[in-house]
């Protein structure tokens, strides 16, 4: 469920990054820690602000977003959940998350049972099998409802196999062994409710200090050898409050968003010890404005990152947007506009303004379900001056949302 990136630093040093998200990797080294266009683009290609509240809030669900953020590489994200009721109380879950841009990386699926004890309460599980044990996770859950909330509280056993499955070591099949010292364990609280027009959700995930021995197979001695430890831990809340208001023809939604992460993580072996500790903050306020066939949007995030004895960083977006709405058929435009700035321990600065005029069409399949498709255009001069031939295929992308929550949802 969760990736490594392992990054090689000299002939005997590697860094690891483990990252959450759920879950996702990065490296000090890639240039959307230098450049805000990598910002801009992400923008780009993320799902509207209340598509991805009303995933959020819904339990059977589908968005698939795809594109061309740039002549390497694209944009791929796929979120499905479902929760189909089996019988008067036992209820079947579905979750299958893929996400893929510049920075993370995460792919989840895992399914399982819950048993509803009355409309309040309920025990459950998730598992997500892999083809090798050791890669497999389990989630226990105690679900409970009450006062307008919806809340879970779930104990992760991340790899559960743990060292089993390498007791048997064969070079062909586990040509690098990782043996646990102390197991990894995630807890995570998720908690969403409402009083009156004000929405809220919460969402906290830890993982609790693990270490983990790693070892390769030498084919002139024909046996293991120890190569290096690696240690982790995380935590990670995400947070929202929005305020909504929908009449029909008029139509308004305002709100804050807050993301924290703090990670540690350290790899050592016979010759060298690298300990980091890396520290993440973004806010963002969003408001979208609709008055018959007339519909405003505004965002800003403010971004920090720190990682001791390496760097610091800033960033801002701003997005200021228009959007006409007639019948099944939207069409909006706006422009973004982002910058970036760091300062290394060294003293060495990187500052970076980047800008950008998204259009969006968005077309209405049926009650429940969108079909839209983006476009982000060059403003910035210099950007035109050198990628303008790049100009019509790149950061274009398709995205699909459709609710089956009317279909699917136990009522």
């Amino acid at each position: 469920m969760e990736n490594l990136r392992i990054l090689k630093l000299s002939k005997k040093n590697i860094l690891l990054f483990f990252l959450f998200l759920p879950l996702f990797v990065f490296s000090y080294i890639l240039p959307e820690n230098y450049d805000s266009e990598y910002i801009v683009d992400q923008f780009c290609s993320d799902f509207d602000i209340n598509i991805f509240n009303d995933f959020v809030k819904k339990e059977n669900l589908v968005m698939i977003s795809g594109g061309c953020y740039n002549v390497e590489q694209l944009s791929i994200k796929s979120f499905l959940k479902l929760k189909i009721p089996l019988f008067k109380s036992l209820d079947f879950e579905l979750q299958n998350f893929y996400y893929d841009d510049f920075e993370f990386h995460s792919k989840i699926f895992e399914y399982g049972l819950t048993y509803r004890f009355k409309d309040f309460f309920g025990l459950g599980f998730l598992a997500n099998p892999t083809f090798y044990k050791k890669d497999s996770d389990l989630t226990f859950h105690l679900d409970f409802n009450g006062f307008n909330t919806k809340n879970r509280i779930s104990f992760t056993l991340e790899n559960f196999d743990n060292n089993y499955s390498h007791k048997n070591w064969n070079e062909k099949f586990l040509p690098y062994p990782r043996i646990y010292e102390t197991n990894p364990y995630i807890f995570t609280l998720h908690s969403s409710g409402n009083i009156k027009d004000v929405e809220f959700l919460t969402f906290y995930r830890k993982k609790f200090f693990t270490r983990e021995k790693h070892y390769i197979y030498d084919d002139f001695l024909d046996s293991f050898l120890y190569d290096f430890t690696i240690d982790t831990s995380y935590d990670y809340l995400y947070s929202q409050i929005f305020y909504t208001k929908d009449k029909g023809a008029n139509f308004l939604s305002t709100g804050f968003r807050l993301t924290l992460m703090d990670l540690s993580s350290s790899f050592f072996d016979l010759n060298d010890t690298t300990e980091e500790k890396d520290s993440r903050i973004k806010l963002s306020y969003s408001l979208s404005y609709r008055k018959g066939v007339n519909w405003m949007d505004l965002f800003y995030e403010k971004g920090y990152r720190k990682v001791e004895g390496r760097f610091e960083k800033n960033t801002d977006l701003f997005y200021i947007g228009y959007t006409f709405s007639k019948s099944i058929f939207n069409i909006s435009g706006g422009e973004a506009i982002s910058n970036l700035t760091r300062e290394d321990t060294d003293s060495t600065s990187y500052s970076s303004f980047q800008t950008r005029f998204i259009l969006s069409l968005k077309l209405k399949l049926g009650k429940n379900s969108y079909l839209i498709a983006r476009k982000g255009f060059e403003t910035d001069y210099r950007d035109i001056q050198a990628g303008g031939r790049y100009f019509f295929y790149d950061k274009g992308y398709v995205q699909f949302y459709s609710n089956f929550d009317p279909f699917l949802k136990r009522d």
